[in-house]
């Protein structure tokens, strides 16, 4: 599953960017304007994870995994499963 935005650790601040995780050292822009250069950080302890989350990025980070959240749902609710019959069309 693709992942809408990835959190990035910058400035005592967690910041959101859309889409996947980029390679290191590439710079994306976060969803509250910063410009960033993405690293990884190796150990799950680093006290980066902790910092709090950016207010306009965690909002528009949000927005985004709703919509998806409703796009996905409202595939499923039309996706016809096998065996069911195809929509009536001329000829059937």
């Amino acid at each position: 599953m693709d992942f809408t935005h990835t959190w990035l650790p910058c400035g005592g601040e967690r910041h959101a960017y859309p889409g996947e995780k980029r390679a290191d050292g590439k710079e994306v822009t976060t969803y509250c304007g910063l410009v960033v250069s993405v690293t990884t950080y190796g150990d799950p302890r680093m006290p980066e994870r902790l910092w709090p989350e950016c207010d306009t990025c965690r909002e528009k980070a949000a927005e985004c995994a709703d919509r998806r959240e409703r796009a996905v749902r409202e595939m499923r609710r039309t996706l016809h499963a096998y065996g069911d019959r195809p929509p009536c069309r001329r000829g059937y």
